[in-house]
């Protein structure tokens, strides 16, 4: 499979470049979240059969180590906080409980390939530990950011599901690393969030969500303000199918795809296999004429209009 340029004008102008290949070839990892530690790129996967433990890949230009995770359960979104060296990952485990895991950062390059790495602090966060409201019915956390001391994390909600909202929640990461007992909760106004990261570029903060809808659809990058509560879209942009995690990297961004994976590269439409570095303020500026709605259970790319979905 190949991406087509012409199909994604925005991705392939923004495009800066192609970090390193996601080392995931002849294995059943799908990778889900991606962050830097340093000079260093974090990527987590899990193994759609469920037999073999989740996995972090350390992956410089030229190598790449395996660190394996104490867990066969699907694994999400990562982020790294640098001032107190936490790598925070999230998912879904046994029972559909939720999870946050906090891991040493610098522990994660120091150790040897195919290492198994210990859990720092185990964080319950499903709707009996007061993550997501129940009156709110939403889902299990998916995707994880940090941004001025605070932790995002994010539900996964399907357009088709009308009774779930998708939300953020936003925690303060405290000295030691860990986070805080109180947190704020924002509805946000977009479903099928894989990714989310926070921007600053000349005194503005921007919010930045990837949103996948399968391997035979697009992907949908959608740049946000958030003003008095709630949140603004600014542009909307068409992305190659099965977009990932969003993340910074240095002053630019970074965005993986799960279409790499053996159990959807066969048949996607396309298959992105890097890490892709992009620049925000092209991005930014790049004018689609395509916007994503949605009609009863389908979803239709088109030039004549928007509505939330």
């Amino acid at each position: 499979m190949v991406i087509f340029k012409n199909k994604y004008n925005c991705f392939y102008s923004s495009l800066i470049d192609k970090f390193c290949v996601i080392p995931i070839e002849n294995t059943d990892y799908v990778p889900q979240g991606v962050c830097s530690i340093d000079d260093y790129i974090v990527i987590s996967c899990y193994d759609y059969k469920h037999e073999k433990n989740s996995i972090l890949l350390v992956c410089s230009k030229n190598c790449h180590k395996i660190i394996y995770l104490k867990y066969k359960i699907h694994c999400g979104g990562i982020c790294y906080h640098k001032e107190t060296d936490s790598l925070f990952v999230c998912g879904e485990g046994k029972n559909n409980k939720s999870f946050i895991h906090r891991y040493c950062g610098k522990n994660i390059l120091q150790l040897g390939n195919n290492s198994i790495l210990d859990v720092d602090k185990k964080y319950c966060v499903d709707e009996t530990c007061d993550l997501y409201s129940s009156a709110a019915k939403t889902s299990s956390p998916a995707y994880i950011t940090c941004f001025n001391n605070e932790l995002y994390v994010g539900n996964f909600v399907d357009y088709k599901v009308v009774n779930k909202k998708s939300v953020i929640k936003k925690f303060k990461i405290l000295s030691n690393g860990d986070l805080s007992k109180k947190s704020d909760l924002y509805e946000i106004p977009y479903k099928n969030v894989q990714g989310m990261c926070v921007y600053k570029y000349q005194n503005n903060i921007y919010y930045i969500f990837s949103r996948s809808f399968g391997r035979f659809r697009n992907s949908i990058l959608n740049i946000a303000r958030f003003d008095n509560g709630s949140f603004t879209t600014l542009n909307s942009i068409v992305f190659p199918c099965m977009a990932e995690q969003i993340n910074t990297y240095n002053h630019n961004l970074m965005i993986i795809f799960e279409s790499c994976a053996s159990c959807y590269s066969y048949n996607a439409i396309n298959s992105s296999q890097y890490v892709y570095l992009l620049d925000f303020k092209k991005l930014q500026n790049c004018q689609d004429n395509f916007k994503c709605f949605c009609k009863g259970d389908k979803l239709f790319i088109s030039n004549k209009g928007i509505a939330l979905c």
